[in-house]
């Protein structure tokens, strides 16, 4: 893999990855130490090109490692919807598995997935677009098995559709076969296919 460029986003970064967050989101799911080394370097970046090899996907945005209790460089920067929160936080790990919304209920709240990147929607990139209504897809930890996990992609509408048959009783777990798919056995592999 070359050297990924990244956009500089001014007073949109969100700083180093906060350890409290890493440490709650690691009670339930370890995550990886080779994301956990991207993020030191490259915490909830942009990536210029990131597309992966052998597929469509072109990764939009890393999501960070920080949530409400977090301090965030620069000035607060208020969500469209809720003023009370800082936009930098809903592109966090912890905001799209933890506050109320579609996505997180889609993503059954951070249960086996963990999201890490928000891709791109056709052309539009994933910042142009609100993270929680369940049209942007991401590439997540599956946690399904021990060990290392895999990287897989998050079909965000075939997920919210088997929300709903979930929710409604039809079905009496998620079928995560149905909206995911394999891209990567492991971060660094993910890595590899990035250019």
């Amino acid at each position: 893999m070359s050297e990924l460029e990244f956009v500089d986003e001014g007073n949109r970064a969100v700083g180093a990855p906060d350890p409290r967050v890493v440490k709650q989101l690691s009670k339930a799911h370890p995550l990886p130490e080779d994301f956990l080394l991207f993020s030191k370097k490259h915490h909830g970046k942009i990536p210029v090109h990131g597309k992966v090899a052998g597929t469509r996907l072109r990764i939009g945005r890393f999501l960070s490692l920080i949530d409400q209790k977090s301090k965030l460089p620069g000035k607060f920067l208020p969500h469209f919807e809720d003023p009370s929160v800082d936009e930098r936080v809903m592109r966090s790990i912890a905001g799209i598995i933890r506050f109320e919304s579609a996505t997180s209920r889609a993503l059954h709240y951070g249960d086996r997935l963990i999201p890490f990147a928000a891709l791109y929607v056709g052309d539009a990139h994933p910042d142009e677009m609100c993270l929680d209504r369940y049209y942007v897809d991401f590439l997540c930890f599956d946690y399904e098995k021990n060990g290392e996990p895999p990287v897989v992609l998050w079909m965000s509408e075939k997920a919210n559709e088997d929300f709903i048959r979930f929710d409604e009783g039809e079905i009496e777990e998620p079928n995560y076969r149905k909206f995911t798919k394999p891209i990567a056995k492991s971060f660094s592999e993910l890595l590899e296919k990035l250019s």
